[in-house]
C-alpha cells in the first residue's frame, strides 16, 4: 500500500472551531457514549478530551504537535456522541477534520493511519509503536469494537424485527438459551422469537454495563440488558425485564459471531401502560413501530446494516 501523503496545515473554519470550543468547556456529557473511549479504557479517548486536544492543535506555537494529535486518530467517525450532545455537535465529522492541521513528523513516518477494509476498521502502527498505553494492543481493541457493535446489530435486529440481521449474528451451529421459554439453534430461536414478538407493538432492548474477555479467536462478554415489551391495543401491558446476556463468540473467516448466548434475569415485573401519560410523552415526536414505516429506516446508512424482514 502506498504511503499517505503528509497534509500541510490548514486552519478550521468557523463552524468547526465554534464546535471545539462548545466540547472543551462541556461536562462531558457524551462520555459513555463512545465506543472507543469504552473499549480502551481510556480516559483521554472520551470525545470531550479528544475535542480539547484539537484545539490545542490548532494552538501549537510548533504548528502541530504530535501528543496533541494522538486522540484525534482514536475515533471512528461513528457519531455516538453527538446522541448525547445539547448543541447538536458531530465531534466524529470535525476530528476527521482536523487531521488535516496535523504535519507527520518525517522521522516518524507513518506513525498511525486509519482506514476502512470491507467496513472494517483497521489501525495501522509501525514497528515499535504497537499497542497503546494501557496495555491493550490494536488488534483487542479493535476486537472489542467489533464485538460491541455485534451485541447492539443484534438489539437493533430484535427492535426493528429485522430477523435476517439477528440470524446473522450467530453462527450456523450456535446455540441460543432463554431458559425455560426457549433453548436450541440459531435457526429456531429466529423462527420462535418472531413468533414471540408478534403480539409486541414495541420492544426496546438496551445495554448498560458491557465486558468482554477476549483469548485470540475466542470471547466471552457480560452485557446487563433493559428490555422493554409492550403488547398491543386494547389493555396494552408493559414488560419490563433487568437482566444479563451471557455470550461466547467465535471470530471465523474475520467475523465475530455468538456461538452461545444465555439470558439471565435479575429484575422485572408487569403492568398497564398509563395511556394518558403516553399519550402526553409521546404528543410531539415521531413514534416508533415494528414495520418499515419506523423513522430510523429513512436513514439510508441505517437502514442498509441488514437486510430487513420487518412487516411493511
Amino acid at each position: 500500500m502506498p504511503e499517505p501523503t503528509h497534509p500541510a496545515a490548514a486552519p478550521l473554519s468557523g463552524a468547526l472551531s465554534a464546535s471545539v470550543d462548545l466540547c472543551t468547556f462541556c461536562p462531558r456529557l457524551c462520555s459513555h457514549t463512545c465506543p472507543v473511549s469504552l473499549v480502551s479504557g481510556r480516559e483521554t479517548l472520551t470525545p470531550q478530551v479528544k475535542m480539547a486536544g484539537l484545539g490545542l492543535l490548532q494552538k501549537s506555537a510548533e504548528g502541530h504537535a504530535t501528543e496533541h494529535a494522538a486522540p484525534l486518530y482514536g475515533c471512528t467517525g461513528c457519531g455516538a456522541c453527538t446522541t448525547a450532545c445539547l448543541h447538536h455537535v458531530e465531534p466524529g465529522s470535525v476530528l476527521l477534520r482536523g487531521r488535516t492541521l496535523h504535519v507527520w513528523p518525517a522521522s516518524l513516518g507513518t506513525w498511525v493511519q486509519l482506514r476502512h477494509e470491507l467496513g472494517r476498521l483497521h489501525l495501522l502502527w509501525p514497528p515499535g509503536r504497537q499497542g497503546s498505553r494501557s496495555g491493550m494492543s490494536d488488534r483487542a481493541l479493535l476486537d472489542r469494537i467489533e464485538l460491541r457493535d455485534l451485541v447492539m446489530l443484534y438489539c437493533r435486529g430484535i427492535d426493528r424485527r429485522d430477523f435476517d440481521l439477528v440470524r446473522a449474528c450467530y453462527h450456523d451451529d450456535a446455540i441460543d438459551d432463554h431458559g425455560g421459554m426457549f433453548c436450541g439453534t440459531a435457526d429456531d430461536y429466529v423462527a420462535w422469537v418472531r413468533q414471540v414478538l408478534s403480539v409486541m407493538e414495541c420492544t426496546i432492548h438496551s445495554i448498560g454495563n458491557s465486558i468482554f474477555a477476549v483469548q485470540g479467536d475466542y470471547a466471552e462478554g457480560e452485557h446487563y440488558s433493559y428490555n422493554y415489551h409492550r403488547t398491543r391495543p386494547p389493555q396494552r401491558q408493559e414488560l419490563v425485564i433487568h437482566g444479563r446476556y451471557l455470550d461466547k463468540y467465535e471470530r471465523r473467516h474475520g467475523a465475530w459471531k455468538f456461538i452461545h448466548r444465555k439470558i439471565v434475569f435479575d429484575h422485572g415485573y408487569r403492568r398497564p401502560v398509563d395511556e394518558e401519560g403516553f399519550a402526553i410523552a409521546g404528543a410531539d415526536a415521531p413514534h416508533g413501530c415494528d414495520t418499515l414505516e419506523d423513522p430510523s429506516f429513512a436513514f439510508e446508512l441505517l437502514a442498509g446494516l441488514g437486510s430487513n424482514g420487518a412487516k411493511a
